[in-house]
């Protein structure tokens, strides 16, 4: 299927996002089956920022969230090649003299947002949105979507650049 050239720049980062929202679906449901729901059997009072009783299944969770999208953002496959292509010649129309500028621009700003996503991973949800989930006796949910998404984005972004590394 031939896709636009805008397309391409991101299909690196679409696919390893795509997969990383596969893999933090099985792997949540795995964990949550492994541990007996005890993420959600005890009240948790998210407001004040309470501990759960589980911990180490939260801490399990965040860091597979991490693996995975290390995994999915260094998967060397067709995508990454496209994409790579794609930012290797829009590099080279943007500044004919400095061919690779625009590619060491992008693979920076990739990399910040990746990084900063991965950070992310680690902190807690927005207060907001702890107290709304709160409210509905959603807090243990959040508590675990909150960094698997960060995770997509993490997956995405280090996707796309290595996309850019490889446009080198």
């Amino acid at each position: 299927m031939k896709t636009g050239p805008m397309l391409c720049l991101l299909e690196a980062g679409l696919a390893a996002a795509c997969f990383q929202i596969v893999a933090v679906t099985l792997v949540t449901a795995a964990v949550l089956l492994v541990t007996e729901n005890q993420l959600m059997s005890p009240p948790l009072d998210v407001r004040a920022g309470a501990e759960i009783s589980s911990d180490a299944a939260l801490s399990l969770l965040k860091w597979t969230f991490l693996l995975t999208a290390v995994g999915m953002a260094s998967t060397c496959n067709r995508f990454v090649d496209v994409s790579a292509g794609a930012i290797r010649n829009s590099s080279r129309v943007m500044r004919p003299t400095e061919p690779f500028h625009a590619t060491k621009t992008l693979l920076v700003q990739l990399c910040l947002a990746a990084l900063g996503f991965v950070v992310l991973i680690f902190q807690l949800p927005p207060q907001k949105l702890l107290e709304v989930s709160g409210h509905f006796g959603l807090g243990w949910a959040v508590l675990i979507a909150w960094p698997a998404l960060v995770s997509v984005g993490a997956a995405g972004f280090g996707a796309s650049a290595h996309a850019a590394i490889k446009a080198l």
